[in-house]
């Protein structure tokens, strides 16, 4: 066993002073002659004992440091995690949710590639775990910066055969040899499962050379149409690039939508709609957002945006989505013009939650509800138009009984009477009082009527009444109804809104 050198110093015992000065210290006499000089000559032996003592206690010091890295280096071998099995740090270390790759390149710093330098044994473990290796995350502007390029291939060929999540962006518009980098990913397309791309139309060309995509289940799309670049080019690639994917057997989420509200990717319509359980797209109008609905025989969850309202034909068929449970529309604009609304053409027995941004009214809600015969499974409704009517909405919300979300709005201006916003404390509005009284005489048929959340707003109404009419309804909250007044019309933008996971 190790043996550590004792310090080399001698702890004496406290030296006693000269009998002749003894009685110096416990009282106020002053030494003379003699006396001074065995004091002072004490003081000197005291002081250098005292040097002795500190160079002692920086050995000491010493010591307990080296005493405790030895403890702490024999200790290590006892850790728990040493004796974890390979394949439970394998595990550990997927929970390891890799950073966003935002500096062009493969860091090192960063999952998986910096369980590879801690020790041995962890690299071992790093290098034989191939789903650590399973997100190719890619930013193309300056491919050949830190070797972006061997560094792709060399984690493909660690992932062996697992499935990828392939995270492509490209957000220059300078191209340079960018398809280099791309096309090592598009190497083992095979096997993406899940793909979320952001790139211009010239670069997602070099997707439609014949690549299969037997394996992916979501695809997440962002056109760049934002470069002042000639759209003949769009139209050009679209119908290869999307024939790419008609043939994905387990294609299931969609999102593609162009990347701002001045263009807008055309349904693209050799997808497999009828397997698709997810999906947001833009368009150019209502009736193409209609014949993409038409399609999707098995969603679950849709949201369409599109650029304008198109007059409707009367005798349109009507698109049954039985298992539709979330539905929004939404528009460029919120003035609903009559005769527009996609609700007309829709029937949806399954569906839970809706929202409508400037696709139609609550005249279309009310009979888009009736046809579906949703009342009793919708819990959340939103709805957005230029003016809200507040007698056909207290007549939508009175056929709605399951609710625990409701948003409404624009009122502009209506909410509160004239004579209501010149008053100094402006009383509770006629449609806010209806609502309550309705609710709460559901309340009183329905015993298990859910809480609701109501949110109200109105642009026109001042910070001060928005104050006071929140104070004033706040008791509710009792009852289980939580009223808010707002004056910001919040409309969500499904163009930047995250869809998959």
């Amino acid at each position: 066993m190790a043996r550590f050198p004792e310090p080399a110093f001698t702890l004496h015992e406290l030296p006693m002073p000269p009998g002749a000065i003894t009685y110096l210290s416990q009282s106020n006499a002053v030494p003379e002659g003699i006396e001074r000089i065995l004091v002072r000559s004490y003081i000197d032996e005291l002081e250098s004992q005292l040097h002795s003592v500190q160079e002692g206690l920086v050995l000491l010091q010493l010591r307990q440091e080296k005493l405790r890295e030895t403890i702490q280096s024999y200790k290590a071998p006892l850790s728990p995690v040493r004796r974890l099995p390979p394949e439970i740090l394998g595990l550990i270390f997927s929970f390891v949710t890799p950073k966003p790759n935002s500096s062009r390149g493969f860091s090192m710093c960063s999952a998986p590639w910096l369980f590879t330098r801690v020790c041995r044994f962890w690299s071992a473990v790093a290098l034989s775990t191939p789903a650590l290796w399973s997100r190719l995350d890619l930013h193309l502007d300056g491919m050949g910066e830190n070797g972006a390029i061997p560094l792709a291939q060399l984690q493909i060929q660690r992932s062996q055969n697992m499935p990828l999540t392939v995270i492509i962006c490209h957000s220059s518009y300078m191209w340079l040899d960018s398809h280099l980098l791309l096309d090592v990913a598009l190497s083992a397309s095979e096997r993406w499962a899940v793909a979320d791309i952001h790139m211009h139309p010239i670069l997602l060309q070099e997707m439609a050379k014949g690549f299969q995509f037997q394996s992916l289940t979501a695809l997440d799309i962002s056109v760049d149409l934002s470069v002042d670049d000639r759209f003949d080019r769009v139209s050009k690639f679209d119908d290869a690039f999307w024939s790419a994917f008609s043939l994905a057997p387990k294609l299931r989420d969609l999102r593609a939508l162009s990347s701002d509200w001045d263009g807008f990717i055309n349904p693209p319509f050799v997808l497999p709609w009828a397997q698709l359980t997810r999906l947001t797209t833009s368009s150019t109008s209502n009736t193409e957002a209609l014949t993409v609905l038409g399609k999707l025989s098995n969603v679950t969850e849709c949201m369409l945006v599109f650029a304008e309202s198109n007059t409707l034909p009367p005798d349109h068929h009507i698109v049954r989505l039985l298992h539709l449970c979330t539905l929004s529309l939404q528009t460029g604009s919120l003035v609903v013009r009559p005769h527009t609304s996609i609700l007309d053409f829709l029937e949806t027995p399954s569906l839970t939650s809706l929202a409508v941004y400037g696709a139609g009214d609550a005249d279309a809600v009310i009979s888009f509800v009736t046809r579906s015969d949703c009342a009793n499974s919708l819990t959340s409704l939103q709805l957005r138009s230029s003016t809200i009517n507040h007698d056909t909405a207290l007549c939508l919300t009175e056929k709605l009984s399951c609710l625990t979300c409701l948003e409404l709005g624009d009122f502009d201006g209506t909410l509160l009477s004239r004579s209501s916003t010149m008053s100094r404390v402006p009383a509770i509005p006629d449609f806010v009082r209806a609502f309550i009284d309705q609710w709460l005489n559901k309340r009183k048929v329905v015993t298990d009527l859910p809480p609701l959340n109501l949110l109200i707003t109105d642009k026109r109404l001042g910070y001060l009444e928005v104050g006071q009419l929140t104070s004033m309804l706040s008791p509710l909250r009792k009852t289980g109804l939580v009223v808010t007044i707002s004056q910001t019309v919040d409309i969500p933008d499904i163009i930047s809104e995250p869809f998959l996971c």
